[in-house]
């Protein structure tokens, strides 16, 4: 019999009988049902083969039925195995900071000192906790769809918000008369971290989970976490009444175990590989497709994406979901758009710096109550090219199917030389970039589109950070009758 990643492989020349069936728990094949020739009273007996020991049988399924999702590994996303070692490693080494840091708080309260009284501390820790359940509801409101859209950005930054709280709380015992002050502020992050750190677990929660069983893996995720929790606070245990109040070791402590935290969180998020679009990925896979031609694969595409917030595509920024007036200022400008009149957004291209070399500025777009999925792609697809023509140097950036934005691209730069000055845009101008660019995202879409579910995209919806504004327009008038509407 041989084993091989977590399969047992059989060799068949082992076995005389005759083998009815083979009965597995997962991907692990446990017994055989053979028959052996005996006859009893009611026939042929079918004897039942062992191919693992009884104790390997009940160590294993506890532990897998315990910490692992049923159905582990076909029942999770590839990522999930890789993700869950590094997760598990920073939880253990932000449960030992967190030990260290509670001590501080505790001591900067008062616990030891004959002149505090319980009181004073109980009084610090309301106004503490307040400060956090206001930044809890705060945060949420501002940021609560963009957690959606970055999930791993977002964790990344909870995690470094958690080290920092835990900085805050160390430091407040040096500055008693700053103290409630100093906790506040560390109370504040925490909140976000909550806030922050709960809401892209469930994101990428239901990115693990494949068979529709996301309580199913939130909850083994959970009794992980329990698990390393548990040998955090044995280690805490031990190491807290030995250090003492020696600063030196404290310190160390803090900042080893804070190395790891981060370096453990940083790895966790690189490895999580998202299959639907947010706008990083979609500028990614996007700026390929224009510029070689080939749209990469869901891998190469996660492992370009920038995880830092302050490395996010800049430039141009695109506003989805933007106000009407914001885009049409008059029946002229709306007269202007050269779109198909079922057209479901209109686009306006904003410019800041017109005359710099890097153009920086915003794509604002309408978008109509019936966009679709397929919509939002199209219209990002007609916001990369524009970007794209904005920013390109050089005539060879442009893959050879993509020639038709040589014109555009031409026309962008003072009197057409390619490398040349970058010739001011006018708000006419401007107009005519989002026109002639509309043309090339139409025809290019369906290769686009097509390509991104060849390379296993979900592209059924999308996770575009999308304000909530929705118009309705009509250039020969608008009908509120609502049976009229299109």
């Amino acid at each position: 019999m041989l084993v091989q990643q977590g399969e047992v492989h059989l060799d068949m020349t082992e076995f005389s009988e005759k083998i009815l069936a083979k009965e597995s728990h997962g991907r692990v094949a446990h017994h055989l049902y053979v028959n052996d020739g005996k006859v009893s009273r009611g026939g042929k007996r079918v004897r039942v083969k062992h191919l693992l020991s009884r104790s390997s049988r009940s160590l294993g399924q506890f532990l897998q039925g315990a910490f692992l999702p049923q159905g582990y590994p076909d029942s999770v996303s590839d990522d999930y195995l890789e993700y869950q070692k590094w997760d598990t490693l920073q939880a253990f080494c932000s449960y030992v900071t967190g030990t260290l840091a509670t001590q501080a708080v505790l001591k900067g309260m008062g616990v030891g000192d004959n002149k505090a009284t319980a009181a004073g501390a109980t009084v610090m820790w309301l106004l503490r906790d307040g400060a956090g359940m206001v930044g809890r509801v705060l945060f949420a409101w501002l940021q609560g769809t963009d957690l959606d859209c970055n999930a791993k950005q977002w964790r990344l930054v909870a995690d470094i918000l958690n080290d920092t709280a835990m900085l805050l709380e160390l430091i407040s015992p040096f500055f008693p008369l700053y103290f409630l002050l100093i906790a506040c502020f560390a109370s504040l992050a925490r909140a976000i971290v909550g806030v922050a750190g709960g809401a892209t677990r469930a994101s990428i929660t239901m990115h693990q989970a494949r068979t529709g069983n996301m309580a199913d893996v939130a909850a083994k995720d959970g009794s992980q976490e329990t698990l390393v929790s548990l040998f955090g606070l044995i280690i805490g245990t031990i190491i807290t009444p030995l250090i003492g109040d020696n600063q030196m070791i404290i310190w160390s402590l803090f900042l080893t175990f804070t190395f790891c935290h981060l370096i453990a969180n940083y790895m966790a998020v690189a490895v999580v590989r998202m299959d639907r679009l947010n706008l990083a990925r979609f500028h990614v896979a996007a700026r390929d497709f224009l510029t070689c031609g080939s749209i990469p694969g869901i891998i190469s595409t996660n492992n370009r994406e920038p995880l830092l917030m302050l490395l996010l595509p800049g430039g141009i920024h695109l506003q989805l979901g933007a106000r009407f007036g914001e885009v049409v200022e008059s029946a002229e400008d709306l007269d202007a758009f050269h779109f198909d009149a079922d057209e479901r957004y209109l686009m306006k291209l904003n410019l800041y710096s017109g005359t710099s070399q890097y153009r920086t500025g915003v794509i604002s777009v309408v978008l109509h109550p019936d966009v679709s999925a397929s919509d939002k792609i199209r219209l990002a697809l007609h916001a990369e090219i524009i970007k794209l023509c904005l920013s390109t140097r050089k005539l060879d950036m442009v893959s050879p199917r993509q020639k038709e934005m040589t014109t555009l691209i031409q026309f962008i730069f003072k009197d057409g030389e390619m490398g040349g000055a970058v010739r001011p845009l006018s708000k006419a101008d401007c107009q005519q970039i989002v026109n002639m660019s509309y043309r090339c995202a139409h025809r290019l879409y369906a290769e686009y589109a097509s390509g991104l579910e060849a390379k296993g995209w979900l592209i059924d919806a999308v996770q575009f950070n999308v304000d909530e504004w929705r118009s309705v327009w009509d250039k020969a008038g608008l009908d509120l009758d609502p049976t009229k509407r299109r």
